[in-house]
C-alpha cells in the first residue's frame, strides 16, 4: 500500500451530477511502482479495516471501568434522544447521567461547562460523552471542568463526529479529528491520551462540483466519527473561566 493510501488519502474520479450517489464514485489507487488502478468500494473498506483492527475504544473503556477502582461514573449528554441508554452497561456502579435538559436517563440537570459546581474535586473515577461535544459552545472549558471532578488516574472517553451533516441546530459547533483530541487532552490540560481512533470511513462529495480551489478535494476521504481515551495526570496549567452563555444564542433543541 502506498503512502497516500496508508494516510487515508485516496485519489478518485467523480462524475458529479444531480442525484449523484456517492456509492457510484470510482476509486483510483496509486501505489509505488504500479500503474493507477481502479478498486471497488469493498476493497477500499477492507484496506481501511486492516488499519482499524484494534479493539474499539468504547469496549476498552467499558472493560477498564468494570475494575473495582472505577466505581463512580459520569456521562455528559445522557438524555435519551435516540433510543440508546447506557447506564445499564455500568450495572453496580454509581452512575450519574448529566444533561442540560430534563428527560429519560437524566439524573442531574446541569451544564457541562459548569460540572465542578455539582461534583466535589477529584470525586469521579471516569467521565464519558458520546455525540455531545460537537454541541458544546466551549469544549476546552468542559475539558477543564472534567479535570476538576476526576481523580488523578481517572479516565475520560469521548466520541464525536468528524464528518457529518449539520444537526440539532442552532447548537452544532464543531467536528473532531483524532488530532483535535490531542489538542484538548494534553499536559497543559492535565491529561495524557491513551489512544485515539477515527471510524466509519466516508467519502466527502460536494453536491455540485465547482472546480477551482475545490478541485484538490473532490475525492477527499474522511470518517463519520472519532474517539479518544485519555487519563488524568494532574492539574492543568491553563485556565479558562468564561461565561459560555455569551458565546451562543438560542435554546438547545428538545
Amino acid at each position: 500500500m502506498g503512502d497516500a493510501a496508508k494516510n487515508g488519502r485516496f485519489s478518485g474520479s467523480y462524475l458529479v451530477r444531480k442525484g449523484f450517489d456517492p456509492l457510484e464514485a470510482r476509486i483510483i489507487v496509486y501505489e509505488a511502482g504500479e500503474p493507477p488502478r481502479e478498486i471497488t468500494h469493498k476493497e477500499m473498506a477492507d484496506r481501511i479495516n486492516i488499519i482499524q483492527k484494534p479493539k474499539a475504544i468504547d469496549d476498552q473503556f467499558i472493560e477498564t471501568t468494570r475494575m473495582p477502582e472505577y466505581m463512580r461514573l459520569v456521562e455528559i449528554g445522557s438524555r435519551n434522544r435516540s433510543g440508546t441508554i447506557r447506564n445499564d452497561i455500568f450495572d453496580g456502579r454509581d452512575y450519574t447521567g448529566v444533561d442540560v435538559l430534563r428527560g429519560e436517563n437524566v439524573n442531574l440537570l446541569a451544564d457541562a461547562h459548569q460540572l465542578s459546581r455539582h461534583f466535589d474535586p477529584g470525586s469521579v473515577d471516569a467521565v464519558f460523552s458520546l455525540n455531545t461535544f460537537e454541541h458544546l459552545a466551549m469544549p476546552l472549558q468542559v475539558i477543564l471542568e472534567i479535570n476538576k471532578i476526576l481523580r488523578v488516574g481517572g479516565l475520560v472517553y469521548l466520541d464525536a463526529p468528524q464528518t457529518i451533516g449539520l444537526h440539532e441546530m442552532p447548537w452544532d459547533f464543531f467536528r473532531f479529528s483524532d488530532r483535535a483530541w490531542e489538542s484538548l487532552l494534553n499536559k497543559a490540560t492535565g491529561f495524557e491520551v491513551i489512544r485515539t481512533r477515527m471510524n466509519h470511513p466516508t467519502h466527502i462529495v460536494p453536491m455540485f462540483y465547482q472546480g477551482g480551489i475545490f478541485s484538490n478535494y473532490k475525492a477527499t476521504a474522511g470518517y463519520l466519527g472519532s474517539a479518544v481515551l485519555a487519563r488524568k495526570t494532574g492539574d492543568p496549567t491553563v485556565t479558562l473561566d468564561a461565561d459560555f452563555s455569551q458565546t451562543a444564542t438560542g435554546l438547545y433543541p428538545e
